[in-house]
């Protein structure tokens, strides 16, 4: 019985071999007369696939929208100090080398710095920017140049319409100046920047009167 297992066994292997020898040679003959290369006409080209759509800027990278407040001291006997503030506008421009350039126009209230003078000025004024990005740091120097008229309201609280009508409004002759200043801004985020600033202002064809007393 042993002896007729291991036969059946020599004999199976035989066909199986015999099987795989067959089907290589059938594959050896086929492989002559046959080109299973695809057969394409001559010129035939293919369409470059889809580029990635580009990353759409952004409209509003470099529009500045914010507000100041600051401190004022004037220079000189008969001279006094205060507080104002504006809002403002603005548009920066970043280079690859890192330099800033940009423009910022702004309204508000100027405190009058004359003993016995107007209580405060509305001013406008537009700003020409020199900066430099360090990471979040920008640092940077600005001058410009505006126009003040004197308030019509009595008291050293500001009045954020009347200020706006009284400048663009009011035909009373206004006192133009220029700004020469200095500062930082700090990105806190991408939507918060604070800064800091010191400035000299220079007034050049005297103080507009105050409407009050005339």
């Amino acid at each position: 019985m042993i002896s007729e297992a291991v036969d059946q066994r020599d004999m199976l292997k035989l066909m199986v071999t015999g099987l795989l020898t067959s089907m290589l040679a059938m594959s050896a003959a086929l492989a002559g007369p046959y080109d299973f290369t695809a057969a394409l006409p001559d010129g035939t080209s293919f369409a470059p696939l889809p580029a990635a759509s580009a990353k759409k800027a952004d409209p509003w990278k470099g529009l500045t929208l914010g507000t100041e407040a600051f401190a004022v001291s004037g220079l000189g006997k008969g001279m006094k100090g205060g507080f104002g503030a504006d809002g403002f506008l603005g548009y920066d421009h970043a280079f690859d080398n890192h330099v800033v350039l940009g423009l910022r126009a702004s309204a508000g209230y100027l405190p009058g710095i004359i003993q016995g003078g107007p209580a405060g000025y509305n001013f406008g004024m537009v700003d020409a920017r020199f900066g430099y990005e360090m990471g979040r740091l920008t640092p940077w120097v600005a001058v410009g140049g505006g126009v003040a008229k004197a308030t019509r309201f009595a008291s050293n609280t500001p009045d954020v319409s009347t200020s706006l009508n009284d400048l663009f409004s009011d035909t009373h002759k206004g006192a133009t100046f220029t700004r020469a200043s200095a500062g930082f801004d700090y990105a806190v985020n991408n939507n918060l920047t604070l800064g800091m600033s010191v400035g000299v202002m220079q007034f050049h064809n005297g103080f507009a009167a105050d409407p009050l007393s005339q």
